[in-house]
């Protein structure tokens, strides 16, 4: 995979990427599948993205969950 750095100088930017190709469907809960409409803001990061708490199971969940840096600091 290439990493186009240049154009992710905007943390904003980079948390679009992400998104982009580790949820290409959109960001889901990894429980029940709701949608991120569903959910509410659950806390807010120092990095900028967002834990957000499903409506349906009340899982929490964010843009790294489900990937190989779901966890890591």
């Amino acid at each position: 995979m290439i990493f186009p750095i240049t154009e992710l100088l905007d943390e904003q930017e980079s948390l679009a990427w992400v998104e982009k190709y580790f949820h290409p469907k959109g960001l889901n809960c990894p429980g029940c599948g709701a949608t991120r409409e569903r959910a509410r803001e659950f806390r807010k990061h120092k990095r900028g993205f967002v834990d957000y708490r499903c409506s349906n199971c009340q899982r929490r969940y964010n843009l790294y969950t489900g990937t190989v840096f779901a966890g890591s600091n």
